[in-house]
């Protein structure tokens, strides 16, 4: 007898097809069940071993080059997200909208590029937030030390960027 399981050839497969969406395995949350309880916490894994968890991950970043992981996590249901480093929680996070996150090239510092409530931009370096300004350039490329207006320098000493204030732009390092 067969057990009830599709043989290989019928299983479905969990990445897309070129041209084809990824189809979600559940549901997405519709508004009367946000305020539920999930059934249970999601966690992020590193090397099998547990890294943060929470109620949800919305987003992760992993250092190409070391040890680093950055997750934007919601901690409980009804609580703001807030950027989690190596599963330690980044004071002063909590809400924020966190454009990306960029690792140093030797793997060992990292930075993110945020934004305010308020519609301004500014950076946090290692734990410790930057000067507030209107706005930040980057070229909205998305791969790590391909951006020429953000990064780290190549000896992972500095991380610079453009802001712009008042019409003006400015190079911060």
């Amino acid at each position: 007898a067969r057990s009830g399981a599709a043989p290989p050839s019928r299983r479905r497969c969990p990445l897309p097809l070129p041209g084809r969406p990824l189809r979600r395995p559940r549901p997405l949350p519709t508004a009367a069940s946000r305020t539920a309880a999930w059934p249970e916490p999601c966690a992020v894994r590193l090397n099998g071993k547990p890294v943060i968890q929470g109620a949800g991950i919305q987003r992760v970043w992993v250092s190409p080059a070391g040890p680093l992981v950055a997750t934007l996590v919601l901690p409980k249901q009804g609580a703001p997200t807030v950027l989690a480093v190596n599963g330690k929680p980044v004071p002063g996070t909590e809400g924020l909208m966190i454009a990306e996150i960029y690792f140093s090239p030797d793997g060992k510092r990292w930075a993110a590029s945020c934004r305010s409530g308020a519609g301004g931009a500014f950076v946090i370096i290692d734990g410790k937030k930057g000067q507030d300004y209107q706005s930040l350039m980057d070229s909205g490329g998305g791969v790590q030390g391909s951006d020429p207006y953000i990064g780290f320098t190549p000896d992972s000493s500095k991380f610079y960027y453009i802001a712009q204030q008042g019409g003006q732009s400015f190079l911060v390092v």
